[in-house]
């Protein structure tokens, strides 16, 4: 599937039995309107198809900051926090780290990856 476009309707008609998405490219929050529907994008996709809960992004964030979000966020799920703890905690780190020694600091580069849906812990 290598190059292939997902379309969300080849999505819809997945049955996933998923707690967790994480959609951790650019813009995967972002969908298009359509009236009587309302915003159709790649999370509502996903949650149509049954994760119960998705990690998108809202904007084109830099692969070197998701990257870092990321790897702060499944360290802190993996300690057994709630799916929304992991994320603050991880925005948090990034967001208190000292400019100089990481000059992605500032939110724009962090504040784009959101979570959305149940927010309890997969872990015990």
């Amino acid at each position: 599937m290598t190059g292939q476009p997902l379309y969300t309707r080849e999505i819809y008609n997945l049955q996933l039995n998923a707690d967790m998405v994480v959609l951790s490219a650019c813009q995967t929050g972002i969908g298009r309107l359509k009236r009587g529907e309302g915003i159709i994008s790649l999370a509502r996709a996903f949650t149509l198809a049954g994760a119960q809960s998705i990690v998108p992004t809202l904007w084109s964030v830099t692969d070197g900051s998701t990257k870092d979000v990321m790897i702060e966020f499944y360290k802190a799920f993996k300690m057994g926090k709630a799916k929304d703890d992991a994320l603050w905690f991880a925005k948090k780190r990034l967001s208190s780290s000292k400019r100089g020694k990481y000059r992605r600091a500032h939110p724009y580069f962090w504040s784009g990856i959101v979570l959305i849906g149940n927010t309890d812990p997969i872990f015990p």
